[in-house]
């Protein structure tokens, strides 16, 4: 399907976004080993399946390549190690200005769940309710950026109207509240001091919640791990 679509287009015109799963580097990885000559293989077949499908898109199609997890040197993964929950991720256009690779250069390190968001946003679609991660600034247009910022917090908001993290409510209130008035002074004036302002005060916000989420997460798997072990 994938093939066909690309080198056919007029054919199989009626797509939006096409989805692929490459299985064979986790396969080879816990077999052999993340340094294993067959590990070389497999990673030189991937790299030229990606590099057809790179030389057969038009301009205004955006390849995403990510990793799911990484692995130990054993080919190992499911694990807390920094081996295996760090991945690779590519953003690949064609076309240069569709990315803005200083933002990205910024940033040495993305949280995995920022790219439901992300790709949320490119797509135009509701960013899903459950979702606690960062829009990444992948795109050019800033303006864009701004607005899928702040229905990124407000959507964050929601989520923590619902269930809340109540230690922590009121300043995530206050700290909402400051974003929310950012904006509308951006909104009222348009200058660049404001914009810098708002998008700092939002990213801070969206990177604090998911400080939050973590922490808590770690403190339910390490109380978890003392109940189980009474």
């Amino acid at each position: 399907m994938l093939f066909r679509s690309l080198n056919n287009p007029e054919k199989h015109p009626d797509w939006d976004v096409l989805i692929l799963h490459y299985l064979g580097i986790d396969h080879c990885g816990h077999r052999y080993g993340p340094n294993h000559i067959e590990m070389e293989r497999k990673q030189n077949e991937i790299d030229g399946a990606l590099r057809f499908i790179f030389e057969s898109m038009n301009s205004e199609t955006l390849l995403v390549v990510v990793g799911d997890h990484g692995m130990t040197a054993t080919g190992d993964h499911g694990g807390d190690s920094k081996d295996e929950v760090e991945s690779g991720l590519l953003f690949l256009a064609k076309r240069e200005s569709m990315i803005c690779s200083s933002n990205l250069l910024n940033s040495k390190s993305v949280s995995q769940i920022d790219l439901i968001p992300t790709l949320a946003t490119i797509f135009q679609v509701p960013i899903p309710f459950s979702s606690l991660g960062e829009v990444i600034p992948v795109l050019t247009e800033d303006d864009y950026y701004v607005e899928s910022l702040l229905e990124n917090v407000l959507q964050v908001r929601k989520y923590i109207d619902a269930y809340g993290f109540s230690s922590h409510h009121e300043t995530l209130s206050s700290t909402f509240d400051d974003v929310v008035s950012a904006y509308k002074q951006f909104k009222l004036n348009g200058n660049s001091t404001t914009k810098r302002l708002y998008k700092r005060l939002a990213t801070n916000y969206l990177t604090r919640v998911k400080q939050i989420a973590t922490s808590t997460r770690s403190e339910e798997r390490r109380v978890g791990k003392e109940c189980r072990s009474r």
